[in-house]
């Protein structure tokens, strides 16, 4: 009877055992699961990003570029224009070039 006893308990711890190591074996892959999926989006996550501030920074070079005039400027001559040299015009870093057009200019001896 005491053998019977001990033997069911037995089978009941193993199989109490078995079940909390299928548990442990689900959770497991789970996190695995979930482990994978992070990973993967932060990669996505990051390319986004790199994308994103790779057009920052051009955008702030064409934004330098037009702000200090470190580009060569381009003027196309206009048909009232006298001398056709004057169109390729080099800036140094901090020059800008205005073009003024007036249209009428009445002058006062005020």
């Amino acid at each position: 009877m005491e053998l019977e006893k001990t033997n069911m308990l037995l089978d009941i711890q193993y199989k109490l055992k078995q079940d909390y190591q299928n548990e442990v074996s689900a959770l497991a892959a789970k996190y695995e699961r979930g482990r994978r999926e992070f990973a993967r989006r932060e990669d996505e996550t990051t390319k986004l990003l790199d994308v994103r501030n790779h057009k920052i920074n051009k955008l702030e070079l064409q934004l330098r570029d037009i702000a200090y005039g470190t580009k060569l400027v381009k003027i196309e001559p206009t048909s009232d224009s006298d001398s056709p040299a004057d169109y390729n015009i080099s800036l140094e870093r901090g020059q800008n070039v205005l073009e003024i057009h007036i249209g009428k200019l009445y002058l006062s001896q005020e």
